[in-house]
């Protein structure tokens, strides 16, 4: 039986993530267009994690969000109210400019065309929003040489779009990744903060890479605190999992549009998404309950990764 965080005392930082974006990624199409952001002003639910714990978010803003002018008005709140971190993520298939045969994976695309669709969003957020982002998630996890180059091209300070254990469309080479955040170079120009996902039993991580059986191992080996995909039980025992092995940041992620009854199939009705809202209290409440917290936005990090904190 377990019994909570080891050792008790530590201190530990947490940073909650969202992918700020349309609705219908999850009807299994990825619509360039005509898609619905009403989901946005649905992050006053969220409100709480800053007034009563204060854990400021990191909103992940994709560009038709950027781009609408009652999705900015609320981001521009959440900044200045709520000291959120606004943040860029890229769908390249509904991010200009636009070619008929855009792929959805960028490692079909070329280095120029993912450059200038990241600019084309950076611009959005600058324009609408009124700040640069510096921190970044690409869509679909799909975090290859060719984004990350592009990102280091663009100034961009933090990267979180690696998930441990995971295969994701660039492949597996971010599969034996560390869950804590860590520097992608000797120069320390950018950081990664990696989803909290932590195998069950480390030593499988290895074989599992070497012998190319990674597609299932998110399911048969891992656990994490993603509240979409683990239930709280789970929850639990990978932050404590994770303290144990000397790891020092949780890192959440979740979709706003999760917050939206019926634009997720996790959460067809209010009543689900409002019990989702409560999973999530009750992870965050129990965590204080064991070990001290300190909420972090992604730069936040940052800043304290490069001030040795």
């Amino acid at each position: 039986m377990w019994h909570g965080l080891c050792p008790l005392g530590s201190l530990v930082k947490i940073a909650i993530t969202l992918d700020v974006e349309e609705e219908g990624l999850f009807s299994g199409q990825y619509p360039r267009s005509g898609a619905g952001v009403s989901n946005v002003f649905r992050l006053d639910m969220l409100e709480w994690l800053t007034r009563d714990f204060d854990i400021p978010l990191t909103l992940l803003v994709d560009y038709p969000v950027a781009v609408d002018a009652e999705c900015a008005t609320c981001l521009r709140r959440w900044k200045d109210e709520l000291g959120a971190e606004i943040g860029a993520h890229l769908h390249p298939w509904n991010t200009p400019p636009y070619d008929d045969g855009d792929p959805l994976d960028s490692s079909s695309m070329s280095s120029e065309m993912v450059q200038v669709k990241l600019a084309s969003l950076v611009r959005a957020i600058e324009d609408n929003v009124g700040v640069t982002p510096t921190s970044f998630r690409m869509g679909r996890w799909d975090f290859s040489d060719t984004v990350r180059d592009a990102l280091r091209i663009a100034g961009f300070l933090v990267d979180a779009s690696v998930v441990p254990l995971k295969r994701t469309p660039a492949g597996d080479r971010y599969f034996d990744s560390s869950a804590d955040p860590y520097w992608l170079d000797n120069e320390q120009a950018m950081l990664e903060v990696p989803l909290t996902v932590v195998p069950i039993f480390p030593a499988t991580v290895g074989p599992a890479k070497t012998m190319g059986i990674t597609k299932y191992f998110s399911h048969v080996g891992a656990m994490g605190i993603q509240p979409v995909w683990h239930s709280l039980a789970v929850m639990r025992r990978a932050a404590t999992l994770h303290q144990k092995r000397g790891g020092r940041v949780l890192t959440m992620f979740f979709h706003s549009s999760e917050l939206l009854p019926g634009a997720s199939p996790h959460f067809p009705t209010e009543g689900s998404v409002l019990a989702f809202v409560a999973k999530l209290r009750d992870f965050i409440t129990w965590l204080r309950g064991q070990t001290p917290i300190e909420g972090r936005t992604l730069m936040g990090l940052y800043d304290d990764m490069r001030e040795g904190r």
